[in-house]
């Protein structure tokens, strides 16, 4: 498994091996849904490429794209913080055939290790990372 993940190749190598025994190879299709509002959050997503378009849905009844993810980032990190629920729509909007990998929310106790999370974290808040109604 070639991790090109930009948050994940930045951090430590013994940090990477915490998370990189939990890592699954995944693939998504086009305008696939990877969170929802008020919906329990099923994983933490590290693309290798693509692009995540990040929506919030306003009172008004309208969508805001909000930010996007792609190989720099991670959808989905609030699992690591002990939320179980997503206050974001994650659309998948650019998708090559190569998409990347996850961490099953079922196992965020893994995730929730402290020093690779403040690692991921830390890396993250430099990185252009937020979270549909498009």
């Amino acid at each position: 498994m070639q991790i090109q993940n930009r948050l994940l190749v930045s951090l430590k190598p013994e940090d990477l091996e915490l998370l990189a025994q939990h890592l699954s190879e995944i693939r998504i299709q086009q305008g696939e849904l990877l969170e929802e509002p008020d919906r329990p959050l099923e994983a933490v997503y590290f693309p290798q490429s693509g692009m995540i378009s990040l929506v919030v849905q306003m009172p008004e009844d309208i969508a805001l794209e909000v930010g996007t993810v792609g190989a720099e980032g991670a959808i989905g990190m609030a699992v690591g913080l002990g939320s179980r629920r997503s206050f974001i729509c994650a659309l998948v909007q650019v998708l090559p055939p190569h998409f990347g990998f996850a961490i099953s929310s079922r196992r965020e106790s893994k995730f929730r290790d402290p020093r690779a999370y403040r690692q991921i974290c830390g890396t993250s808040a430099r990185s252009n990372s937020t979270d549909c109604g498009m």
